[in-house]
């Protein structure tokens, strides 16, 4: 829920976070592409790039960031991008609409995970989310460790990281017959 001031917002997020939070707005050089931005093909290439090294194989077709690309160009989505001496060192791709922002992808030097990448990410999606004024941010589904035959240890633990911004958790029933 993003109804709240910014610094109440950053109050609810886990209390580890919060040094974390600060730490990274410290060390790391973050630039918003959004509509906006002159070159957006060029940053998608060099995101493409960049998560192909970090996963170590090419895991989507290059339509697939063209179209993301586009969604940018046209105010339907922005990126958050780290960078580290003008190097690349993470990302976060956040499709919206008027009201609702999803966080959709993120990449992050794997080099460098013991330090706050994702976390000042995180933080600068909510920022610019309240400037855009944007509502509600849906981090998605919190899997559990008893749920892992529906979900990675992977999954698991990115839904665990992405709770620690939370401020309302809601439950989901399914019935199955």
């Amino acid at each position: 829920d993003l109804s709240f001031p910014l610094e109440d917002i950053k109050r609810n997020f886990r209390k580890s976070f919060r040094p974390l939070v600060n730490r990274g707005v410290e060390l790391w050089d973050v630039k918003i592409i959004d509509y906006e931005s002159s070159d957006i093909d060029e940053q998608f290439i060099t995101f493409r790039d960049f998560h192909s090294l970090v996963a170590g194989y090419k895991s989507r077709s290059n339509k697939s960031w063209a179209l993301q690309a586009d969604m940018v160009k046209v105010g339907k989505a922005f990126v958050v991008s780290i960078f580290d001496n003008d190097e690349l060192i993470g990302f976060g791709f956040f499709p919206k609409n008027g009201t609702h922002c999803v966080y959709a992808v993120g990449v992050y030097d794997r080099n460098k995970f013991s330090q706050p990448l994702g976390h000042v990410v995180q933080f600068k999606a909510i920022e610019y989310m309240k400037k855009i004024g944007v509502k509600k941010y849906l981090l998605g589904i919190r899997f559990f460790s008893a749920q892992q035959r529906l979900a990675s240890e992977k999954e698991i633990n990115i839904s665990h990281f992405k709770e620690g911004f939370a401020n309302l958790m809601l439950p989901a029933i399914v019935f199955k017959s």
